[in-house]
């Protein structure tokens, strides 16, 4: 046989080989999707995100923490959000600190880009007094999660372009949601937050320290034990980030966000789209995990 005529018919083969593989896997996936009841892709969703202490909210198809995160016993410092980039994670923050019964409070609140997903975050840490001493400072401070014994009632209305995009109540001391496949600027983010406290010194200790960071008397709500605010551009300084850089990781994050939607077009919910995705395609279901991955190496320190 002519080799020219050989090694043109190994290309074919191989060609064909590997479109009957991509169709083997689609057809497949789409199968999987069919078969499996609505119960069981959530189940088999959430054994995987709960590892990495999320699940999803499947009526609203998004991403949130849970109470029983295995992050809670983690700390949480200033550092994480200075490497938020570095992660492809492009967020306002705001921590305010407060005293209050020989401890030093933080409650910080993040909206913006998580990878290729579009979410918003309220936290709530403490340490000592002494802690914070030891450490130089609250900007070096390693902060822990409270207790949600302690009584702390969180709500926020997350708007994207001026229009609702997702709300949260729960007693929390991490009040998250992530929507998976949506790209947005911090800017145009906006967050409406209300945390009702345990009691008037408390609540009364966090609206004057609100006031302290650059939030005017007319843009708080302080009612009973409930402190209320909007978060839109942040009072507080950002770590800055090279232009390019930005650029780069919107780039990036857009375009995988474009893929996971491209790939997924023929379903129109997160159960369905993340359950074919991980049949057929397991590195992108791969990468959608990692961005889970990043939050908590980002809110918890683990950055090796």
């Amino acid at each position: 046989m002519n080799p020219m005529v050989y090694v043109t018919v190994v290309i074919f083969l191989l060609i064909l080989m590997a479109v009957s593989y991509g169709m083997g896997r689609k057809i497949y996936a789409a199968y999987k999707v069919n078969e499996l009841s609505y119960k069981e892709k959530r189940n088999r969703i959430n054994k995987v995100a709960g590892t990495l202490g999320f699940a999803l909210n499947e009526r609203d198809d998004y991403f949130y923490s849970i109470h029983d995160a295995w992050q809670k016993g983690m700390g949480y410092c200033t550092l994480y959000d200075k490497m938020a980039p570095t992660l492809r994670m492009l967020i306002d923050c705001e921590p305010v600190y407060f005293e209050y019964a020989d401890k030093i409070y933080l409650v910080e609140t993040w909206k913006g880009q998580y990878g290729i997903a579009t979410g918003a975050e309220v936290g709530i840490y403490e340490a000592s007094k002494r802690e914070v001493a030891d450490a130089g400072g609250v900007e070096k401070t390693l902060f822990y999660a409270v207790d949600e014994k302690t009584g702390f009632y969180i709500y926020f209305d997350l708007y994207r372009k001026g229009k609702p995009f997702i709300k949260r109540l729960e007693k929390h001391w991490w009040l998250t949601a992530f929507k998976v496949g949506m790209c947005s600027k911090s800017r145009e983010l906006q967050m409406h937050v209300e945390i009702l406290f345990p009691n008037q010194l408390m609540s009364n200790a966090y609206y004057h320290a609100l006031l302290e960071t650059g939030y005017s008397k007319d843009s708080l709500t302080y009612y009973q034990n409930v402190v209320a605010y909007d978060f839109d551009v942040p009072k507080t300084e950002q770590f800055k980030i090279w232009r390019i850089r930005k650029w780069w990781v919107s780039y990036r994050n857009l375009a995988n966000a474009k893929r996971y939607l491209k790939y997924t077009k023929e379903y129109n919910n997160e159960t369905d789209r993340l359950t074919y995705l991980s049949y057929r395609y397991p590195i992108l279901f791969r990468m959608i995990l990692k961005t889970a991955k990043n939050i908590t190496k980002l809110r918890y320190g683990d950055l090796a």
